[in-house]
């Protein structure tokens, strides 16, 4: 806010502070080879997880997932992840097409620093806004060659990067939705406050038969590892729902509910083709998988 040249400056200190819905401090991540009992919960045995140099992970941003403010208030500014504008989309012309067509049939000289990162796969699901459950934001998660980044498409058209890691490569990844619904009998949420909250499966490991073994569940809004749970098999995939997060194995699915992320029910004796995981797909209400007959 301006004043006038004979106003006494205001101190920085008694500016208005956010609203409680920002967190403006700075949010360094936890290493995922660090494990706290204060974070998480360790279910199964400590996971032994090789030390990498700190300068490895990418810190990550201080804007927190999208959430609404007051107007009114002030707005301290700290830099923040990329943000990418909305850009048409250029008609092609012949002289572009040609140029488009040199580029790809002549080898290019290119710098070993700027060739960019591989991109293993892609994720684009939808999250309820977090202070407003009837406006859903775009999450676009990104699982790169060496971590991953999570995006959000704003109202406005933007995309800002959420988070950012840089500590190996992952063998998949799912955002939980925000509205989690009761099941197995628990209805209070162990995790009120911290969702939305996204689940990773991590390839960063020395010992080969431990490898892709431990599920990591990481706050968006706070940056900081929440919970975590050991299994003794390696992890083929994850699915979530409102009610139940799935992770499906070789030959068994393992089935917890959504309030809690605890484990209620394992299926065993699925696998179908040996080496491949198991067929499944789970709604609201039903879980589908494939055994030797597809069951319901």
């Amino acid at each position: 806010m301006s004043s006038s040249s004979t106003s006494t400056p205001v101190p920085r200190t008694s500016r208005k502070q956010p609203c409680r819905y920002l967190r403006e401090q700075q949010v360094q991540p936890q290493p995922r080879h660090e494990s706290n009992q204060d974070q998480y919960e360790q279910e199964n045995v400590r996971s032994t997880r090789p030390v990498l140099p700190p300068a490895l992970v990418k810190p990550v941003v201080s804007y927190t997932f999208p959430c609404a403010r007051s107007q009114e208030e002030s707005f301290l500014h700290q830099q923040k992840g990329q943000c990418v504008k909305p850009q048409c989309v250029p008609e092609a012309s012949l002289m572009s097409s040609v140029a488009e067509l040199v580029h790809d049939i002549i080898p290019q000289s290119t710098n070993p620093q700027t060739v960019p990162e591989r991109i293993e796969w892609v994720n684009i699901q939808k999250c309820s806004h977090v202070n407003d459950r009837k406006r859903v934001v775009d999450v676009i998660v990104f699982g790169l060659a060496r971590g991953y980044q999570i995006w959000a498409r704003m109202e406005n058209g933007d995309c800002r990067e959420i988070l950012s890691e840089r500590q190996g490569p992952l063998r998949t990844g799912v955002l939980l939705t925000t509205d989690c619904e009761p099941s197995f009998g628990i209805h209070n949420d162990r995790f009120k406050g911290l969702r939305p909250l996204f689940a990773l499966v991590d390839e960063n490991t020395q010992i080969p038969d431990r490898q892709s073994c431990t599920v990591s569940f990481v706050s968006l809004l706070s940056a900081q590892f929440v919970h975590k749970i050991n299994f003794t098999d390696s992890i083929q995939t994850l699915a979530a729902s409102t009610k139940i997060f799935v992770a499906s194995f070789v030959d068994h699915i393992v089935i917890l509910d959504m309030m809690s992320l605890r484990e209620q029910r394992t299926i065993y004796n699925t696998q179908i083709y040996e080496g491949f995981g198991t067929p499944f797909a789970i709604s609201d209400v039903f879980l589908a998988f494939a055994s030797s007959e597809v069951r319901l």
